[in-house]
């Protein structure tokens, strides 16, 4: 009987020896739970204030087709809204052309299409094409994922050089993109081409100026030549001996132009478009009812529109009613100007590979013509008051023309055609 209670006694130590091992066990389970749960909760809460502030922005990813591969796409917050800008590689097989509505980019989020243009307008098999549009009024927060699509229009050139367009088919592509919104420091992109005797390198970006974006774009053109002698002299003795030396002689000069642009309007007081600062020559152009410009007049049409030049980077006249002034800056000096009061001028490019800017100023509007190859930059508009400006770089040797069509009669226009060498 002693023995049968001693064996239950053991039986209840040993159970509850189970159970208060079994309760540790299950304490220390639930405690080590709770210690991964809070753990991946602070790693959550880490990771969403570190995105909320970080200054890195995840890369974007973007597609268009195999032939048109889409190097990078960035959306950059501007001053006056963001721009979209889409880098690619000609892999088409043949030269493309572009022309100055060659990219459209749709935004789901605003509902909306924005136009803009895909540079440079003629692009070999291989070179890096670089698209841009401007959103005006587009906002998101920086670090935002946008999710556009777009489409890409251009031309397969006949020739390598696209020197005849007559004709041909329009081809309509079109894309997509994974895109973080960015600071305006990262709209930065290059590209680069190189052939065997000449190499160019063109570099976009958006700074701010008074009221609009400036665009500036760096060209540089890069030109080799190699020339090469050969001379022969003979001996003759008992023997014939022939002695041949070859020089070659390598030259290379290069040239290299930024240009930016900028644009304001105003109904009073001093009107002012400010420019970068730094460069060797700025352009200026002002149409409405102004006075005392800034700059050095080199054409105006009774002071309702002028043109000119000067050294200061702030293009600015006086208004009490309205005025609407455009200006461009080049890193070069000791243009060929052309100018003149009428609807229409030409000018002449004697040396090939010159750059371009073309100047208009009209109180009561229109449309312009410019020549192929040659990009509109800035087209300020205050009701019909209209200044234009555009480029043409890297332009051949010939003769050019530019002319407006006016929107409403009654007004002669002022241009101004300056040509660096």
């Amino acid at each position: 009987m002693e023995g049968t209670y001693n064996n239950i006694k053991k039986s209840q130590g040993r159970i509850v020896t189970e159970f208060k091992t079994q309760s540790a066990m299950e304490f220390m389970s639930v405690y080590i739970w709770t210690i991964i749960i809070v753990a991946v909760f602070l790693a959550a809460v880490s990771l969403i204030v570190t995105s909320k502030n970080t200054t890195t922005y995840t890369p974007s990813t973007c597609y268009i087709s195999p032939e048109l591969p889409c190097i990078e796409a960035v959306i950059a917050k501007t001053n006056i809204g963001s721009n979209v800008m889409l880098v690619m590689t000609n892999d088409m097989g043949a030269s493309l052309h572009f022309s100055s509505d060659s990219f459209v980019v749709m935004i789901s989020l605003v509902g909306k299409s924005y136009q803009g243009e895909c540079l440079p307008t003629n692009v070999t098999q291989g070179e890096t094409i670089r698209c841009n549009a401007t959103m005006t009024g587009v906002t998101p927060s920086l670090g935002a994922q946008l999710f556009p699509t777009f489409e890409i229009r251009y031309n397969i050139c006949k020739t390598s050089s696209c020197a005849d367009l007559t004709g041909l088919p329009t081809y309509n592509t079109s894309g997509s993109a994974t895109i973080y919104v960015s600071p305006q420091s990262a709209y930065v992109t290059t590209t680069s081409v190189t052939s065997t005797t000449t190499s160019k390198t063109s570099t976009s970006t958006t700074v701010l100026a008074s009221t609009t974006a400036t665009i500036f774009t760096t060209y540089t053109t890069t030109s080799t030549t190699t020339s090469t002698s050969t001379t022969t002299s003979t001996s003759t003795t008992t023997s014939t001996s022939t002695t041949t030396s070859t020089s070659t002689t390598t030259s290379t000069s290069t040239t290299t132009a930024f240009v930016s642009y900028a644009s304001s309007s105003c109904t009073s007081g001093t009107c002012s478009v400010s420019l970068p600062t730094g460069y060797s020559y700025y352009i200026c152009a002002a149409t409405g009812s102004f006075s005392s410009p800034s700059w050095t007049v080199v054409d105006n049409n009774g002071g309702a529109d002028s043109v000119g030049y000067q050294t200061s980077n702030i293009c600015s006249a006086s208004t009490t009613t309205h005025v609407v002034i455009a200006g461009a800056g080049i890193m070069q000096t000791s243009p060929s100007i052309t100018y003149g009061v009428s609807t229409s001028g030409s000018y002449s490019v004697s040396t090939s590979g010159s750059n371009t800017i073309i100047v208009w100023a009209n109180p009561l509007g229109g449309t312009f013509a410019i020549p192929s190859g040659c990009s509109a930059q800035v087209s300020p508009t205050w009701y019909n008051n209209i200044t234009y400006i555009a480029s043409c770089m890297g332009q051949g040797s010939g003769t050019y023309s530019s002319s407006i069509t006016i929107a409403v009669g009654g007004s002669t226009p002022t241009y101004g055609f300056y040509v660096f060498p």
